[in-house]
């Protein structure tokens, strides 16, 4: 069973893409390997894994942005025992509001969790 530590959880998100605003993903682990991605799950595009790093800006300008999407997560505890995710909404004046800060963990190998939020833009 996976244990939820929640600092700050956010079930959904306007982004003014437009001007200038964007979401930071990152994810941090413990253990051996991390597995995990995170998709949007309107174009079916992988933002971040852990083939291609722990930390990801959206959108990029080679994203497609949908007005309406979610993106997912999914964490896998085959050979890491924590993840830690965040969501961060940055501003164009450099403020930042933190969207979601989680700690997951699970000593079971066949655990899994996920984590959506909601986001729309301009």
């Amino acid at each position: 069973m996976v244990q939820k530590k929640v600092r700050t959880e956010t079930a959904a998100v306007f982004v003014d893409a437009s001007a200038g605003e964007f979401l930071r993903y990152q994810v941090s682990f413990l253990g051996g390997q991390a597995h995990f991605s995170i998709v949007d799950t309107v174009g079916h595009n992988i933002l971040l894994s852990h083939k291609v790093g722990f930390v990801r800006d959206w959108p990029r300008p080679v994203d497609p942005v949908s007005q309406n999407t979610s993106h997912v997560a999914t964490f896998h505890f085959a050979l890491a025992t924590q993840y830690t995710y965040q969501v961060e909404l940055h501003r164009p004046n450099g403020t930042v509001r933190t969207l979601i800060d989680i700690d997951y963990s699970s000593n079971s190998s066949s655990d899994s969790e996920f984590q959506e939020i909601d986001v729309t833009t301009d």
